[in-house]
């Protein structure tokens, strides 16, 4: 068995964002996000989600709050409502493990950020999310490529990072051609 763990950007198309008109781009100037932008809802406006639809075993959530506690977030894991973690330390605008989810049951499972709908306006800020998968097989292997040797191409708005490229634009990607059933 192989374990791989996945990120997944703020800009991935994988996240859905409900509604997507009270979500919206951040620098990390303010939410000092991992991934030079994130995701943010003003719970002001409305409640707000962000689903994530993954096969694994665990799945972490990153990012911030304007508030010092996470009353107004909440995660729904398959269903089942679970808190976000629930201290923060005050004035500090890193991005942080906000939701840490281990010990799934094997299989499909979608994961829900919810910023409930507060008067004073909290801000939950989503920077990425991480995902564990284990697989299987009598041909499993893992190869790591880099990406600056990955011979693949790159389109729209990119950066460099010490573990590899940043799409900077929800409109980037990138493609590459490889011989097997999957990529992670």
């Amino acid at each position: 068995m192989v374990v791989f763990n996945t990120t997944v950007s703020s800009l991935s198309p994988l996240l859905l964002f409900v509604p997507q008109a009270l979500w919206s781009l951040s620098d990390n100037t303010s939410t000092n996000a991992t991934s030079n932008t994130a995701v943010v809802s003003n719970s002001s406006q409305g409640r707000a989600m962000a689903l994530l639809q993954f096969t694994g075993t665990g799945v972490w959530i990153y990012g911030n709050s304007s508030s010092t506690s996470l009353d107004n977030c909440v995660v729904v894991v398959d269903g089942k409502r679970d808190s976000c973690i629930s201290e923060l330390d005050p004035g500090d605008t890193t991005s942080m493990l906000l939701y840490n989810g281990i010990s799934l049951s094997p299989g499909k499972h979608i994961i829900e950020l919810v910023n409930l709908e507060n008067p004073e306006g909290n801000i939950v800020a989503l920077d990425h999310a991480k995902f564990e998968s284990n697989i299987s097989g009598a041909n499993v292997s893992q190869t790591q490529v880099q990406a600056t040797t990955l011979g693949g191409s790159y389109h729209g708005v990119w950066s460099n990072a010490t573990q590899g490229s940043i799409a900077n634009s929800p409109t980037s990607s990138m493609s590459y051609n490889f011989t097997g059933a999957a990529i992670f």
